[in-house]
């Protein structure tokens, strides 16, 4: 298991800090805990303090045992550091005289060597106190005990110092009293993942002259922070200053950082001193450990961390460990001049932009299908400076070529040196991605934030052998090429495949140079091999599947192709794919409705509604007004508009056609109206005429001579929107006989061209409810009809008789129709020649 330094422990641990812990930890005699069983959760009132005991405790057992690397045990790099620095002000405060009847003044100096530290290098404390102190804080770690005397020495998340201190006493002549000497102890430790840090000091007496020796003598002391944090808790309670026993005081400190992307420095102070009934305190000692940054700038992570940011974190490979390959190709990179090489190189800086770490990749790496280097089997491409970092082959000041090794598979220069540019190197797939990985795993428990410096310190010697057996890249395949239409699902049956397990799979896709512009496409899942895609419009596709490992630098890609060809414009849906939705507008004709009445001279308005799967078309509009004429409608999104006004009575079937840009022309749709004109004349017909089998439906073998009678005329000065008339038709020698039964007809269209029709409503005998009926009659030319306003041949008659409860309009449940196969419209109406009577129309 790979080990960071400065980096804080799991927090769920729940260490019991005792004496044998601490003798565990190597600080033996330092700390004044003792008894504790254990180290609970965060209460309600200790603000992270007992978390953040137990994650110090943890890295500092962590800090004194050397990490590994597969089968390679790693260096434990060194501390940061800084010299001890000798409290100030000692000569002003020897010239100080004691007030208030006191007879002595305290100054604070340094002290002399503690007489158990053996000669020699490392420092060592020996001995323990004899009593624990009031205030319970934790045994420092290895690093302080070996580091005695020599100033303060820290990593991420631990800093500490060890110094002998003297207090001078001084009489009202400014003569030296007596001494007390001690030593000061102090530990600050943070947490990568918790908003809180801590400052403890202890004070051990080991020795003095003179009223130094007097009895009563105590320590206290009190703590503050400065910039962006607060103090929630200070503990430094006056405490006896006696032989074999600590003084201890903490305080824990809780950033004020909490918005996403920010950060602080904060300094912290810890001030004590010493009282007796016989002197005054006039010098008190201070202690400020290094700075302490706090952000919530971590890629990744939304939660709030704290270290010492001085200290440069170390990312640690061994070329005889788990990355053999990865770890040669960064030791002769750094050898070669680039930088990172701990402890003496230049540092590499985080570069957390993902654009930016993308574009280091791929000027670095480039993929192998846009030109790029080949990749072997089971290779990947690594590249150092990492692409994480400023120092990367695209981000760097001053950019540089690219440099590599005899054994790395690549065709770029070999034997470059110096600081600029970079190295790239065709390595074991299964270690560059591994390796990559643990780089991520360093970042986060280090707190690597942006622009922090780092090294990466390379160990060991030679090369070991690979510990992981080749690993192949994934199989895929995109299917066969496949056909269908625009706006509507294709099938894809792709497949993936990879050794050690089912990769992850992504489909793309590429529009040919036949497809428009603004066309579009989706995927039913992009992420499973067999899948659908759906395109607004027609044309030519190439659809792309890759497949992943996480381990190769590149997927596995294979490509089909996909035709789609044109859906015209449709006037009703398509293959019934989905009920229509509340909101949906209904397709097809929606103004004017079937049968609408119109006048001469009214404006109608058509409107139909259409859809194209193929959203990406544009469509125009063209109306058959049934009149002799069309006009270009108006598209507006998926309707298609146009007005329109007759100049003539008749009935007129209008038909719209939708045509999109590639030609799609929509089916057939049409609507019936009706236009009147009250001043165009009347009609006045009797008669009969062989009435066919299956007109009757209530006898469809029925035959014989139907009659009729049909007289209808709009008078202007009473009415101009109903007609007067009459009508009737019945069968003799059956039942069958309709009649009006009232003076009036819903409408009367008489066409200049001979034709008459008319509709209103009456009774069936035998039969209750309503019934209605459409009359129609053309007056021949061949049997008195006016010339010019007649029909060909003779006097024709048709009836259609229906109950209205089937519908306002003919179409359903029909009684009686002599000529059931032909349309309503006037001029497809195709009635019968008559037998007797006539068809008479008159005009003004």
């Amino acid at each position: 298991m790979r080990r960071r330094f400065g980096i804080v422990a799991a927090l769920t641990l729940a260490l019991a800090v005792t004496p044998a812990a601490a003798a565990q930890a190597g600080v033996t005699g330092v700390g004044g805990v003792t008894g504790v069983s254990g180290v609970p959760a965060v209460g309600p009132d200790d603000h992270g303090e007992r978390q953040l005991k137990a994650a110090a405790q943890a890295e500092g057992d962590a800090a004194a045992t050397p990490g590994r690397d597969g089968a390679a045990q790693l260096e434990v790099p060194a501390p940061a550091s800084s010299p001890e620095a000798d409290p100030k002000g000692l000569e002003d405060c020897a010239k100080k005289r004691p007030t208030s009847g006191k007879k002595y003044t305290v100054c604070i100096g340094p002290g002399r060597t503690h007489p158990k530290i053996a000669a020699g290098s490392p420092a060592r404390v020996n001995g323990k106190a004899a009593a624990a102190a009031a205030v319970e804080v934790l045994p420092l770690p290895q690093f302080c005990i070996d580091n005695a005397f020599r100033g303060w020495f820290w990593y991420r998340t631990q800093a500490c110092s060890i110094a002998s201190r003297t207090a001078t006493i001084y009489d009202q002549d400014g003569g030296v009293a007596g001494t007390i000497e001690y030593l000061e102890l102090n530990f600050s430790y943070t947490s990568s993942s918790i908003a809180t840090w801590a400052q403890q000091i202890e004070l051990r007496k080991f020795g003095g002259t003179g009223v130094g020796l007097l009895p009563g003598t105590t320590a206290e002391g009190f703590a503050v922070c400065a910039n962006a944090c607060v103090t929630p808790i200070s503990t430094f309670p006056p405490q006896p200053l006696v032989d074999n026993a600590d003084a201890a005081g903490q305080a824990f400190f809780d950033t004020v950082v909490s918005v996403p992307g920010d950060k602080a420095f904060s300094f912290t102070t810890f001030t004590y001193s010493f009282t007796n009934p016989a002197w005054v305190p006039v010098s008190p000692g201070t202690v400020s450990p290094p700075r302490v940054r706090c952000d919530n700038a971590l890629p990744g992570s939304a939660q709030v961390g704290c270290v010492f940011p001085d200290y440069v974190p170390v990312e640690q490979y061994a070329r005889n460990g788990s990355f053999p390959e990865l770890a040669r190709h960064i030791g002769e990179a750094q050898a070669s001049g680039l930088p990172g090489a701990y402890p003496d190189g230049p540092t590499l800086n985080r570069l957390t932009d993902s654009g930016k770490v993308g574009n280091n990749r791929d000027r670095a790496c480039p993929r192998s299908d846009r030109g790029g280097y080949p990749r072997p089997e089971t290779k990947s491409c690594d590249e150092y400076p990492f692409a994480s970092s400023t120092q990367g082959a695209e981000t760097a000041t001053p950019k540089g070529p690219a440099r590599t090794f005899d054994w790395c598979q690549i065709n770029e220069p070999i034997g470059t040196t110096g600081p600029v540019g970079y190295s790239v190197c065709m390595i074991d797939a299964v270690q560059n991605s591994s390796g990559g990985s643990d780089l991520g795993t360093f970042y986060r428990t280090e707190r690597v934030i942006d622009g922090d410096p780092f090294y990466v310190w390379i160990t060991g010697s030679g090369g070991g052998p690979n510990p992981n057996p080749p690993n192949y890249p994934p199989v895929v395949s995109a299917g066969p090429d496949v056909s269908g239409d625009e706006g509507f699902d294709v099938e894809l049956n792709g497949s993936a495949t990879d050794d050690d397990g089912p990769p992850q799979v992504h489909w793309s896709y590429q529009p040919g140079p036949d497809v428009d512009p603004g066309a579009h496409c989706s995927f039913g899942n992009d992420a499973s091999a067999v899948t659908t895609l759906r395109c607004n419009d027609d044309g030519t596709y190439t659809v792309t599947i890759s497949g992943s490992d996480g381990i190769h630098d590149e997927a596995s890609t294979d490509s089909a192709i996909v035709h789609l060809a044109n859906v015209p414009p449709q006037l009703r849906r398509l293959r019934l794919a989905a009920q229509k939705a509340a909101d949906q507008p209904a397709l097809g004709i929606v103004s004017p409705q079937p049968w609408q009445l119109f006048r001469v001279g009214d404006r109608v308005t058509l409107t139909t509604n259409f859809e194209d799967p193929g959203t990406n078309d544009t469509q125009t509009c063209n109306i058959q007004w049934d009149d002799g004429t069309s006009s270009s409608g108006t598209v507006a999104g998926s309707a298609c508009g146009g007005t329109h006004v007759y100049t003539h009575a008749g009935m007129y079937t209008i038909q719209p056609g939708i045509t999109d840009d590639d030609g799609g022309v929509s089916e057939k749709a049409s609507v019936m109206v009706v236009v009147y004109d009250p001043y165009g004349g009347w009609a006045n017909t009797d008669g009969s005429y062989d009435s066919p089998a299956g007109a009757l439906t209530s006898s469809p073998n029925t035959t014989g001579e139907g009659w009729f009678h049909l007289a209808g005329r709009y008078y202007p000065q009473n009415d101009l929107l109903r007609p007067q008339g009459s009508a009737r038709s019945w069968i003799p020698g059956t039942d069958y006989r309709f009649d009006t039964d009232g003076s009036t007809l819903d409408w009367l269209v008489v066409t200049p061209d001979g034709k008459v029709a008319a509709k209103g409503s009456g009774t069936l005998a035998g039969h209750s409810g309503r019934y209605g009926f459409v009359f129609y009659g053309y007056d021949g030319c061949t049997t008195g009809g006016t010339a010019g306003a007649c029909q060909p041949g003779t006097d024709k008659f048709r009836a259609v008789v229906w109950p209205l409860s089937a519908g306002a309009n003919p179409g359903a449940g029909t009684v009686y129709d002599n000529r059931p196969s032909a349309g309503y419209d006037v001029d497809v109406a195709e009635p019968t020649t008559l037998r007797t009577g006539q068809v008479l129309i008159q005009r003004p």
